[in-house]
């Protein structure tokens, strides 16, 4: 057999053709990508396209590096969170807004020669899926902005691909442009995996997971070269620091980095930089970084996402939507759509009223009303005036004290509301003002009430309202219950 026939060559042609096959792969020009505007302006200057991306969310599921290595390869240019950039100037910025509470999605694309364009839509309910539609968004409004640079007669000189003729790799469109793999700029050294939510059977595989982590004051721990590692089982004695937790979690002070499903028990703090799904329980603070879902028992409770349970401290905190309860003396909220039972019950969607009203059971009444959706908490005091004789034989008693009212309004007919509430009073006697303080709790009455009320809403102006009810008035005086009366009462009054 001849081996210098063309037989024999023919095996080196189709490796060539092989070569020039996978080296035109890699150009942008006959990959089929639509790059956006700032990489043709690149082009045609020879600096290398760079975007900004700036990610603004109310929960950490969403993560900036992973949405940066996704868009990259998307437009087929390098993007980089606005964290990373650092004092890189970039020719682009697209910016993802992502409101979980509200479910809703908002992505714009910014380029200085063209300006911006954006979209709102409605949010998945995870993560993943928000993740995956923001990429797609944005790799639509990049396109849509350079639709007329893509088809200028600019880009069309030279010889066609398809004719035959090798085209010279473009400077601007080279290597450091494409992304083929994962930036190594773009992954910090800590990292937060998401939190899947319900129905997650295992946990996210980008993290080093540890059975069991003790620790005794972080790092003298375990895992004291690796807080960022998630565990089941994590016990402390004063201090102790792991990534993410699925399990049960016991210490003096507790820190998660990432989201926690399962019981944080702690001395003094509970802490957590993502979601919350389970129980936090403490004598000092409980603090979720983003939503919880479940139940905060301690003396500050405060999260920083949707609240979605119960929360039980003397100070409630939730920066966000609350459904659930908030059970305290001071509960504070963004967008209250549960029942706030509190001395003090603000939130932003809220408002607060000052009341007056006078009663057959009390002669003069005054308080601060905390209104939350269709919920409100009135915060007063009160006085009376019996004329039975007292112990000493006087003929007039006067007895005044604080009272606490929790209602909800029933009905909404425009500018007349009907609503219901209970409340109790501690009044006590008052004797005058040479009285010993002793004096104050020698006698006193203990009234709770149950009233209904018509109220004509007058936002900006004076409401009033008339209503009525039953009052129980329990009277104690020297340590025995003197006496206990349910009595009729009608009232009325005005809310400021």
């Amino acid at each position: 057999m001849n081996s210098t026939g063309p037989s024999a060559v023919r095996p080196w042609r189709w490796g060539a053709l092989g070569l020039w096959v996978v080296w035109a792969l890699q150009q942008p020009s006959l990959a089929g990508a639509q790059p956006a505007s700032a990489v043709l302006e690149g082009a045609r200057t020879g600096t290398p396209a760079l975007l900004a991306l700036v990610l603004k969310s109310d929960s950490l599921l969403l993560s900036a590096d992973d949405l940066a290595e996704e868009l990259s390869r998307e437009l087929g240019v390098v993007v980089l969170p606005q964290a990373v950039l650092g004092a890189r100037r970039s020719t682009g910025v697209i910016t993802v807004s992502w409101r979980r509470s509200r479910a809703e999605l908002a992505v714009s694309y910014d380029d200085p020669g063209r300006g911006v364009v954006s979209r709102v839509v409605r949010a998945p309910a995870d993560a993943a899926g928000t993740r995956s539609l923001a990429v797609t968004l944005a790799g639509n409004l990049a396109r849509d902005q350079v639709a007329e640079l893509l088809e200028a007669p600019a880009t069309a000189p030279g010889p066609s691909p398809r004719a035959g003729v090798t085209p010279p790799p473009a400077p601007a469109l080279s290597a450091p442009v494409l992304v083929s793999g994962p930036i190594p700029t773009m992954r910090p050294i800590l990292r937060t995996s998401p939190y899947r939510g319900p129905g997650s059977e295992s946990p996210t595989p980008a993290r080093e997971w540890s059975p069991i982590t003790l620790s005794l004051f972080h790092p003298l721990a375990t895992n004291g070269d690796q807080h960022e590692a998630g565990t089941w089982l994590h016990l402390n004695l004063l201090y102790g620091r792991v990534g993410e937790l699925r399990g049960f979690e016991l210490g003096g002070w507790n820190v998660v980095e990432g989201s926690a499903r399962g019981v944080q028990l702690a001395m003094l703090v509970n802490h957590t930089g993502g979601d919350v799904q389970g129980m936090q329980a403490t004598f000092g603070v409980n603090h979720a970084g983003a939503a919880v879902d479940g139940l905060q028992v301690g003396t500050v409770n405060v999260a920083q996402g949707p609240m979605s349970g119960v929360q039980v401290g003397l100070v409630n905190i939730a920066e966000q939507r609350v459904r659930g309860l908030q059970l305290g003396l001071i509960n504070l909220a963004d967008d209250m759509q549960g029942l706030p039972l509190g001395l003090v019950n603000v939130s932003r969607t809220g408002r607060v009223a000052a009341v007056l009203w006078a009663s057959t059971a009390s002669v003069a009444n005054l308080g601060v009303k905390f209104i939350n959706g269709d919920t409100y908490s009135i915060l007063g005091a009160a006085m009376v005036i019996e004329h039975p004789p007292r112990f000493d034989g006087t003929g007039v008693q006067h007895f005044a004290g604080p009272g606490l009212t929790i209602g909800r309004r029933l009905l909404d007919a425009g500018a007349v509301t009907a609503s219901s509430d209970l409340g109790v009073g501690f009044l006590s006697f008052a004797p005058g003002c040479c009285a010993r303080l002793s004096d104050l709790w020698r006698e006193y009455q203990v009234v709770p009430r149950w009233r209904v009320l018509l109220e004509l809403e007058r936002r900006g102006g004076l409401s009033p309202f008339v209503g009525g009810g039953i009052a129980v008035k329990v009277h104690r005086a020297f340590g025995n219950t003197d006496s206990t009366e349910a009595v009729p009462e009608a009232f009325a009054g005005l809310a400021l």
